[in-house]
């Protein structure tokens, strides 16, 4: 399924997925840090957050076409 479609929380928070080479548990989508050097973007960036199984939260960009993998 498409990344973006993720942004529904309450279906997907807690699924296990991979994206990339990166399994983990779907935290949800966040707005990514904006450097304040190179001004405000019209609308923030948004990261998918996955927290492996090492209890590590990876915070990753994605592109509109980007797919991830559910495992469950």
């Amino acid at each position: 399924m498409l990344v973006r479609e993720l942004a529904d929380d309450a279906t997907y928070r807690g699924r296990r997925a991979r994206f990339d080479n990166l399994t983990g548990t779907i935290d949800g989508l966040a707005a990514a840090a904006v450097d304040s050097q190179q001004g405000s973007p019209n609308r923030p960036t948004l990261q998918l957050v996955l927290i492996d199984d090492f209890g590590q939260t990876h915070r990753v960009d994605f592109g509109a076409h980007d797919y991830v993998t559910m495992l469950d």
